[in-house]
C-alpha cells in the first residue's frame, strides 16, 4: 500500500476497535503505541465535568453518579442534560431511575430511553428519521417527512416531542436539530428496522 508522507498522522476515534475496519485494526494491534485507551473520569473530574455544566452536584449526587455512570463522559453529558431541566427534589429521584451501566456499554441507557418513548409513535419516529439523516433537520421538514410516512400532526406538536427528547439531540440556533451521537442514532435505526421488519 502507499505510505503518508513523513510527519503526517491519522488520529481516529472510536469506542470499540471493532467498528474499524479490518486493515486500519490490524495496523493499530501491530503497534501497542498505536492504541490508547481512555481511562474514566475520576470523582473529581465527574464534578468538574457537571459543574462546566451548570449543574454541580451536591454530596447524595455524586457518589450516584459515580456508580451508574462509571464516569463515561458520553452517559455524564446525558446525565448532565436530564438534571438541569430538573429541580432539586426531582435530580435524586431521577439519577435513581436511570440505569447502570453494563460493562462500560451506555445500550441499557439507550433501551431505557427508547422504551420510555415506546408509546408515543410521533417521538419514536421523529428520532427514527434523525437517526437516518445525518444532517440537521428543520421541524418544517420534519413535518412534511412525518407526513410521508402517514403521520398525522403539526409543528406545535412536533416542538412538544423535540422538547422531550431534547437531552439526546444537538441543535443548531434553536432551529434544527440531529441526534447528538451516533451510538444513539445507529441504535434508533437498528429499532426502527425491528419494528418494520416484523409489521
Amino acid at each position: 500500500g502507499s505510505s503518508l508522507p513523513t510527519n503526517v498522522f491519522f488520529l481516529l476515534s472510536s469506542q470499540h476497535l471493532t467498528a474499524l475496519p479490518a486493515s486500519v485494526r490490524r495496523s493499530i494491534e501491530a503497534d501497542p503505541l498505536r492504541q490508547r485507551a481512555m481511562p474514566r473520569f475520576t470523582e473529581q473530574q465527574v464534578q468538574e465535568f457537571a459543574v462546566k455544566r451548570g449543574v454541580p452536584l451536591d454530596d447524595a449526587e455524586l457518589p450516584l453518579v459515580m456508580e451508574k455512570s462509571e464516569g463515561n463522559p458520553l452517559y455524564l453529558h446525558y446525565m448532565c442534560e436530564l438534571l438541569r431541566a430538573r429541580d432539586t427534589r426531582e435530580r435524586y429521584d431521577l439519577l435513581e431511575r436511570l440505569p447502570l451501566l453494563i460493562a462500560g456499554n451506555i445500550s441499557s441507557f439507550h433501551e431505557m430511553l427508547y422504551d420510555d418513548l415506546s408509546d408515543d409513535d410521533i417521538a419514536i419516529a421523529i428520532l427514527a428519521i434523525l437517526a437516518h439523516r445525518r444532517e440537521y433537520t428543520t421541524k418544517d421538514t420534519l413535518l412534511e417527512l412525518l407526513s410521508g410516512i402517514g403521520f398525522v400532526t403539526n409543528i406545535v406538536a412536533i416542538d412538544l416531542k423535540l422538547k422531550v427528547v431534547r437531552h439526546i439531540l444537538k441543535t443548531r440556533e434553536g432551529r434544527s436539530w440531529a441526534i447528538f451521537h451516533n451510538s444513539f442514532r445507529e441504535f434508533v435505526r437498528g429499532r426502527w428496522q425491528e419494528l418494520h421488519a416484523s409489521s
